[in-house]
């Protein structure tokens, strides 16, 4: 019978096991096993015996144990791989009772199915069982269809594996539980302080016994501990039921979110005395990320011990992506590469394009082309650019980055890392790792011949490997629930104390629910909590109330609700209500937002700081919405980009109508035949997005060519109606140069721009611009040019009086596009037009081709005029003098692409005095 051995102090629990160890005199201890409950244990413990300056024992823990030595088993992406060859031989109608409902006709869904056997299959190893198992299919005769079912499956890939010449790793550990091999030259085993050793490994160790090794279970009992123990140093499920855990109030710390109780929590353990004697343990590992947020954002390093995801690092990201890639070939993922500073070098190689470069060309792909995958990206490439105004840098440079993109296509992800990182550098070892796990999944005889399913093994692969790293004086290691009891520190902040993490919860497994673990031999939530209780009791005995800590967020880290742990509440039923009214209260109010400090805020450099000398008529809407913004997207031409467009936007789609509108207004302005004008400007539209999106445009594009060949064909019947009404195009896209000698002026500034079309009409001798517009709804020009009132007007020119049937109100100008029209148009046909009328017209052509129409802007008369002009006039004034001050609400319908700008509030509060001063004209 093992020896069971109680450690009594309170002092580090590495220094006591490693006494224990040290207890027969020798300094030899390379016969002797010691199993432990996690890694960091054995750590702290060979830090003990290094001191004492003895040869180290076999640190392992108890699953680790039961594989044999020196035996190529399956690893897990092999497993996995075995699941899925078994799953696709067998019929789904046999597999119906497995995975009811689930489509196992994809590899992505049947490596997905088989994770969830290995996970099952590592469950019942833990009980000395498989999925054949007589007293698996006992227990669950409530489930049997499904047992049955999974048990041939498992035959199935228990064959897979055999026949690529390998064997299951629990297979192996059942063979060593009964018959252990590394019995030969062990003399001694101790088991040191696991709170929930698995049944299988109680089995080993008993098997070892029998041969001869000598067995000791050590537990941590320390000094004023409840419950009790069974042989092998598990808490005992009855006794600990009925557990109290007097934790004081102060003790519990309550937060609203998971980032505020990482603050608090980072608070409180850096308040330690002496400073750095802390440690903050994370119940919840899935605060990882909000923690460590808080600990960088000041300034730290956060370690965790048990790594990092080998998916995370810029290695990782890069094999993953690129395998992705070259299997979908999609323009976002190619994106995504592009972000990572070794895959965007790699592809520029000694070409002229620069980083920024390549993810502008990979943006105009997607959201100027609209552009889903790579072959679409060739093609395009392939086809010659239309008229002059159709070529842009970027679209020159894509034939240049596509062919620098095929040129790596050949390569596969381990061939791209060694290029990317042939020069060395950070990241070298990540990246060897990534790549020796790639090739050893496509080496693997479950894999060979089959890329597919190698590269989603790969994927998941990358989900499960770690990367580890050492730490530095000075971090803030992030550690788990069960590396609490080996924590030296004097201080210890456990985080995440919330419901079905502490205590953990084992309900919801779709094989194995809470009530058929116990008879299996398996951890139930009765022994969960009995464990969860041990551990947290072992906490308060051996730290003050002063310096162990526990906190809770009443939202986890996805934001979903969150219960405080049960712990708490065994606190006895005098002290239980005051308990529960503090545990189920308000949060406390959460830290005031951060803001950034003065050093901050945003700043314009000096030279980007420009003068404005010439104003387009599309520019005072912007201004007059908000100046600030005019000068962003205006002057400094900022604007957001939507990286996910799946479509054209607005600007794009209209820019495509209008280049139509143009050639037709261009070559064939008399044609009066509505059939003739659809079957025309349709034409141009074909030869427009041939040039535009390539020979194979994306299934929206295709979708959206179709409204706007429905708007076009809408276009055909009203321009032959205003060709009978007697308006003759006189000229299209004509531009205003701000350069040229006869430049006009408004105010202090050149006006530029392009005007859609000026039409005469040869019956009337009446004079009319018209301007283009595709909004999703008709819209007349009083309503885009005149807006309400505002309270606390900035702008006094901007508002003048209306008068609409007698009655007059004040109005806001709003734009200033047709008024400035007119204003052009006097000014290049002024002696044409003479007494003769001249307007301003929108040419609406929105989705609804029934009302499509030319709505005239009848309400600028001689006095609207005037107003506008006025307002133009100090517009451009203050525009000349530098004034893009004060900025303005943002009424936009969507997210404020600056509004990362204002986020210390006001205006005042967001930018450095010399900015201010500049945006101001005072500077």
């Amino acid at each position: 019978m093992a020896e069971r051995i109680f450690l009594r102090k309170t002092s580090p629990l590495a220094a006591q096991v490693a006494e224990i160890l040290l207890g027969g005199g020798s300094n030899d201890l390379s016969r002797l096993e010691v199993w432990l409950p996690t890694a960091g244990a054995g750590r702290r413990i060979r830090r003990a015996l290094a001191e004492k300056g003895v040869l180290s024992p076999r640190f392992t823990q108890p699953m680790q144990a039961l594989l044999p030595c020196g035996t190529r088993t399956a690893e897990r992406f092999e497993r996995e791989g075995a699941w899925a060859l078994a799953l696709e031989k067998l019929n789904p109608a046999f597999l119906e009772p497995l995975f009811s409902g689930a489509k196992l006709d994809s590899e992505q869904a049947r490596h997905k199915s088989g994770g969830v056997l290995c996970d099952l299959c590592d469950l019942l190893a833990e009980a000395g069982r498989s999925p054949r198992d007589g007293r698996v299919h006992e227990v669950c005769a409530w489930d049997s269809a499904r047992w049955e079912v999974l048990a041939r499956v498992y035959e199935c890939y228990l064959a897979a594996l055999e026949d690529g010449g390998l064997e299951d790793p629990n297979e192996a550990r059942l063979t060593q539980m009964d018959r252990p091999a590394r019995a030969v030259g062990m003399q001694r085993l101790v088991i040191a302080c696991i709170p929930d050793l698995p049944l299988a490994a109680q089995h080993y160790a008993e098997a070892l016994e029998s041969l001869g090794v000598r067995v000791e279970v050590l537990v941590w009992m320390p000094e004023g501990l409840f419950g009790g123990f069974d042989a092998w140093g598990r808490p005992d499920p009855v006794e600990w039921a009925e557990c109290r855990l007097d934790i004081e109030p102060h003790q519990i710390s309550m937060a609203g979110s998971a980032e505020d109780e990482a603050t608090r929590a980072i608070d409180c353990a850096v308040s330690a005395q002496p400073p750095g004697d802390y440690a903050v343990v994370l119940a919840d590992p899935n605060l990882g990320s909000a923690f460590r947020t808080v600990v960088e954002s000041r300034g730290g390093t956060a370690f965790l011990p048990n790594g990092t995801r080998l998916e995370t690092c810029e290695a990782g990201m890069l094999a993953l992506e690129w395998t992705r890639f070259r299997s979908s070939g999609a323009l976002r993922t190619l994106r995504r590469l592009l972000e990572l500073p070794r895959f965007n070098n790699l592809v520029r190689g000694g070409s002229e394009l620069t980083s920024d470069d390549c993810l502008a060309v990979c943006d105009y792909l997607i959201g100027e082309a609209v552009l889903s995958d790579f072959p679409q990206a060739e093609a395009f490439a392939a086809v010659e650019a239309g008229p002059e105004k159709e070529k842009s840098q970027r679209r020159a440079q894509s034939a240049v980055f596509v062919a620098l993109v095929k040129s790596l296509l050949p390569l596969a992800a381990p061939e791209l890392l060694a290029k990317a990182w042939r020069s060395g550098g950070d990241g070298l070892e990540e990246a060897r790792k990534v790549a020796t796990l790639h090739r050893t999944i496509r080496e693997s005889p479950l894999y060979r011949g089959r890329r597919e399913a190698a590269d989603h093994a790969f994927a998941r692969a990358l989900k499960a490997e770690s990367v580890f790293s050492s730490s530095n004086p000075g971090d803030v290691e992030l550690q788990g629930w069960l590396e609490a009891p080996w924590i030296e520190a004097k201080r210890l902040v456990l985080c995440g104390c919330v419901e079905g993490v502490l205590p953990s919860s084992v309900d919801g497994h779709p094989f194995l629910p809470d009530s058929k673990r116990k008879p299996l031999g398996l951890a139930d939530n009765a022994s969960r909590f009995a464990r969860d209780a041990y551990l947290f009791q072992c906490q308060l005995l051996s730290r003050s109330a002063a310096e162990f800590h526990v906190s809770f967020s009443r939202f986890d880290a996805e934001g979903s609700p969150a219960l405080p742990s049960s712990l708490f509440l065994r606190c006895g039923r005098e002290a239980l209500p005051e308990r529960v009214l503090e545990l189920f209260g308000d949060p406390p109010p959460g830290r005031a937002p951060a803001q950034r400090g003065s050093a901050w805020r945003w700043s314009l450099p000096e030279n980007l700081r420009r003068k404005v000398e010439k104003i387009s008529p599309t520019d005072f809407a912007e201004y007059l919405a908000c100046p600030f913004r005019y000068y962003l997207k205006r002057v400094q031409w900022l604007d957001a980009f939507t990286p996910d467009a799946r479509e054209m936007d607005a600007r794009r789609f209209g820019t495509l109508i209008h280049e139509a509108l143009e050639r037709f207004g261009r070559e064939t302005p008399n044609e009066a035949d509505p059939a003739k004008i659809e079957l025309l400007i349709l034409g141009h539209l074909r030869e427009i997005a041939h040039g535009a999106f390539g020979p194979n445009p994306s299934p929206a594009i295709t979708i959206q060519m179709e409204a706007a060949k429905a708007r076009l064909s809408a276009f055909a019947r009203i321009q032959s109606e205003q060709f009978a009404a007697g308006w003759r195009i006189v000229a299209v896209e004509r531009k205003l140069d701000a350069g040229s000698d006869d430049a006009l002026r408004i105010g202090p500034l050149k006006l530029s721009g392009k005007i859609d079309r000026i039409e005469k009409n040869e019956v009337t001798g009446a004079w009319r611009v018209l301007d283009y517009k595709t909004h999703p709804k008709a819209t007349k020009p009083s309503k885009k040019h005149f807006g309400p009132q505002l309270h606390g007007e900035w702008l006094p020119s901007a508002e003048f009086d209306h008068t609409v049937s007698g009655k007059t109100k004040k109005r806001r100008w709003m734009d200033l596009q047709l008024p400035l029209y007119r204003y052009i148009l006097s000014h290049w046909y002024g002696p044409e037009i003479g007494d003769h009328p001249a307007s301003t017209a929108y040419f609406t052509l929105p989705a609804d081709p029934a009302e499509t129409a030319v709505e005239e802007f009848t309400e600028l008369n001689n006095d609207t005029m005037d107003s506008a002009m006025r307002c133009a006039a100090e517009i451009a004034a203050l525009v000349n003098k530098g004034r893009f001050w004060p900025p303005q609400p943002f009424n936009g319908s969507w997210n404020d692409p600056f509004g990362a700008i204002f986020l210390n509030g006001k205006p005042e509060a967001c930018f450095t005095e010399e900015t201010i001063a500049f945006l101001k004209g005072t500077e």
